[in-house]
C-alpha cells in the first residue's frame, strides 16, 4: 500500500508541476488571438501562480513530513482551481 501511495503522489506531483509550468509559459508568452476575447490562457496563468504555492506546500507535506495523502490534497486544490477557471470561462 505504501509504495502505491508514493507512486501516485509522485506522478501527480510531476504532472501538476509540468502543467503549471506549461500554463505559466503559455500565458506569459503566447498572447491570445482576436478570436478569444476572454483571455483564457492568461487566467490559467494567474491560477498557476496559486498552484506554484500549492505545489511547494504539497512537497513540504508529502516529501518532508511523509504525509503523502495530505500532499495529494494540496495537488487536488490545483486541479480544482484550474477546473473552476475553465468552468467560469465556458
Amino acid at each position: 500500500m505504501g509504495f502505491g501511495v508514493k507512486l501516485l503522489y509522485y506522478c501527480l506531483l510531476a504532472g501538476t508541476a509540468t502543467l503549471t509550468l506549461f500554463y505559466l509559459y503559455s500565458g506569459l508568452t503566447a498572447w491570445t488571438n482576436h478570436h478569444n476575447p476572454i483571455f483564457m490562457k492568461q487566467w490559467l496563468a494567474l491560477a498557476s501562480i496559486f498552484c506554484v504555492f500549492m505545489i511547494q506546500k504539497s512537497y513540504q507535506t508529502g516529501e518532508v513530513e511523509l504525509k503523502y495523502w495530505d500532499g495529494m490534497k494540496y495537488l487536488a486544490y490545483c486541479w480544482a482551481c484550474w477546473a473552476l477557471v475553465a468552468a467560469l470561462i465556458f
